[in-house]
């Protein structure tokens, strides 16, 4: 398993299941399904 840095501090189990996701390409649609609008970042240019 390759470690994710964002993810250091979870738990175990956490890790994996976010890992099976990944492996099963569907994090994605995981992430949809519960957080309806995806973050959008705004950067102040001024």
């Amino acid at each position: 398993m390759k470690p994710l840095k964002y993810l250091n501090h979870y738990h175990e189990h956490t890790k994996a299941q976010v890992h099976k996701l990944i492996e099963e390409d569907k994090l994605k649609a995981h992430l949809l399904s519960k957080y309806k609008v995806p973050h959008a970042e705004e950067l102040n240019k001024s």
